[in-house]
């Protein structure tokens, strides 16, 4: 049976859970889906292992429950953004792709010439999906944060 995002194709530069989620779902209706992560760590929900809440002696202590659910379905790669050539070869993949998610907080990306504006220029039709925690602009823009902060607050 066809899924009806078969044949969309996706950027994510999304780490733990808010971006990653968003992507989880495209990728479950059919859409194939390509999970940029840091070269050095990976995506940080791979540190967020079940030890850490069960201790040392729970079953699967070195597995990450939290990076297996929000990435199951996805294809990985790893790039140090702050290399001209990854963002080059992300650059190259967004000409063909049709959606870029990303959770990074607004202006970081835009720094590495990966925004919105420099995306649209190369594929005008992308859909630039961005969450952040704080929102788009206001005084909170720029911090730092992770889903589970901005729902405490």
């Amino acid at each position: 049976m066809s899924k009806p995002l078969e044949g969309i194709k996706v950027v994510e530069i999304a780490q733990e859970i808010q971006g990653p989620f968003a992507s989880l779902i495209l990728a479950d209706m059919g859409a194939d889906v390509v999970k940029v992560e840091n070269r050095e760590t990976g995506d940080l929900s791979r540190w967020m292992l079940a030890a850490l809440i069960g201790g040392l002696d729970v079953k699967n202590a070195t597995v990450s429950h939290y990076f297996i659910a929000m990435n199951r379905g996805k294809r990985s790669i790893t790039a140090d953004l702050k290399k001209p050539g990854a963002i080059e070869m992300i650059r190259r993949m967004v000409k063909s792709y049709d959606v870029l998610v990303t959770n990074y907080r607004p202006g970081v990306l835009d720094r590495l010439g990966l925004g919105y504006d420099e995306v649209r220029k190369i594929n005008p039709r992308i859909v630039y999906a961005q969450g952040s925690s704080w929102g788009p602009k206001g005084p909170w823009v720029t911090r730092p944060s992770r889903d589970t902060l901005a729902q405490a607050a």
